[in-house]
């Protein structure tokens, strides 16, 4: 109810609960991309992709906001190979930065690590052109995070979700968009 003079009014928004929410005040997005190392060897299930500084990838300041609650809308993985088999990855969000173990090893997290993990995006489907391949989640729904206090970035580990081979020096850059939310 609003007051208008000395009489009240009731406003009723029409309102689709999936798209609209009252509580997102701002879009944000972030970005991260490696390059894996120069050789062929193949992806085995659940095996860590990285480059050679064996850290997770930041999305650097995914929110103004520090310790902000994001809910994620969207995420996309650009790689730069054109793969005749493309792969299947999964990104594993977390609110602190990881340590990881070198590039083509299985991962194996640790307790603390595990407990600062805040969600999972699977990239399932793609789309080919002869020069890369775009990833997409073909079923996403919202991914609500909340940031670690005092944090504006999240953490992300890479790992294939089945066998993969990859082309030497392969670049990979994730898309994340989202609303923060009140």
């Amino acid at each position: 109810m609003i007051q208008d003079n000395d009489r009240l009014r009731i406003i009723d928004l029409w309102r689709e609960d999936d798209i609209y929410d009252p509580r997102l005040v701002a879009s944000v997005f972030s970005t991260s991309s490696f390059t894996r190392p120069a050789n062929v060897t193949a992806y085995a299930a659940k095996d860590v992709m990285t480059d050679s500084v064996q850290k997770a990838m930041e999305f650097p300041n995914f929110s103004p906001i520090p310790g902000a609650a994001i809910d994620i809308l969207n995420a996309i993985l650009i790689s730069s190979n054109p793969a005749a088999s493309p792969g299947s990855f999964a990104l594993l969000l977390f609110d602190s930065p990881q340590d990881l173990a070198t590039d083509n090893s299985a991962y194996s997290p640790t307790g603390a690590d595990i407990q600062s993990s805040v969600g999972m995006i699977y990239f399932d489907s793609y789309n080919s052109n002869a020069k890369s391949t775009l990833y997409h989640v073909a079923s996403f729904n919202h991914l609500y995070v909340r940031l670690a206090p005092g944090q504006t970035s999240l953490w992300g580990v890479l790992v294939s979700v089945g066998a993969y081979t990859p082309i030497s020096l392969e670049n990979f850059t994730i898309k994340l968009w989202g609303e923060i939310v009140r």
